[in-house]
């Protein structure tokens, strides 16, 4: 998916268990590639395999990140386009 104009910006939904996300990570190595994700469950995977290639992952305050969306319905699509989006205006809540 295109990113707000912005060139090389790409929101990407990856199967984890299916080895997607490990095979696309692999596809990164000889990128410069920034990767935000929230401090969930998951987020320590996702910091191992794109830091295997060298990605630089940024892990986010749930929380804060939640605050910044408009309306209370919460799902993976518009959680990660918002993502996105306080990565790209560098307003992403840091751990």
């Amino acid at each position: 998916m295109g990113g707000r104009g912005h060139r090389g910006v790409r929101l990407k939904r990856l199967e984890h268990g299916k080895g997607e996300a490990e095979k696309y990570y692999r596809s990164l190595k000889s990128q410069s590639v920034r990767v935000g994700v929230e401090a969930t469950g998951q987020h320590a995977l996702v910091r191992a395999l794109a830091g295997r290639v060298g990605a630089r992952t940024v892990v986010g305050r749930c929380r804060q990140i939640r605050a910044a969306a408009v309306g209370r319905q919460k799902y993976d699509k518009r959680d990660a386009n918002l993502v996105l989006q306080l990565l790209i205006e560098n307003r992403f809540p840091r751990l």
